[in-house]
């Protein structure tokens, strides 16, 4: 195996861990379970910083506490991400609101 095969390898197997840890985080909020929901969608940042989907999925928890201010920081960063994305966009208008 060459080293690039072997990189190539490791990026799927973390992009493949930090899916089931975005999903996992999604079944833990649904059950109410914040904190450890909290913690999976930061686990699965910390393995791709790239999901979009895990900084809305902050931003949301952070809306439920009534907390904006926080959730806006976060729809803030998906955006970036994912300029056209209608739920991030729908969630930057919520902040703006409170």
């Amino acid at each position: 195996m060459t080293t690039e095969s072997y990189a190539t390898e490791r990026a799927r197997a973390k992009c493949a861990e930090a899916d089931a840890l975005l999903y996992r985080a999604a079944d833990t909020r649904e059950s109410q379970w914040m904190l450890h929901a909290i913690s999976c969608y930061q686990a699965a940042l910390e393995l791709d910083p790239d999901l979009a989907e895990a900084y809305l999925g902050l931003a949301e928890l952070w809306l439920y506490y009534e907390q904006p201010e926080q959730a806006a920081l976060f729809v803030s960063k998906a955006l970036e991400l994912d300029e056209g994305n209608e739920t991030a966009l729908n969630l930057w208008g919520i902040t703006q609101t409170l």
